[in-house]
């Protein structure tokens, strides 16, 4: 579920991003929203049991929204529909 959930991170971190210049805000806002993402399933799927479970969960929903995003979404025409 984390996975799919991931994957279809970046036109939500997209959505948030659109008019914000700053490459490193445009960054550090991706990362927000995947921590909070990864917290929320992290807490549905198996409570709060271990810092090092809850922080492997936050860094793999980090690192498949960045995978969907290289592989699948930058370029794709919802980029560029969400952009504008």
């Amino acid at each position: 579920m984390i996975k799919l959930v991931a994957f279809l991170l970046p036109a939500l971190i997209d959505l948030i991003n659109r008019k914000i210049i700053s490459s490193d805000a445009r960054f550090w806002i991706s990362v927000l929203v995947c921590a909070l993402v990864g917290t929320f399933l992290h807490y549905i799927t198996s409570g709060f049991v271990s810092f090092d479970a809850w922080a492997t969960d936050v860094l793999m929903v980090f690192g498949m929204a960045q995978l969907g995003y290289k592989a699948i979404y930058e370029g794709s025409n919802i980029q560029k529909t969400i952009r504008g």
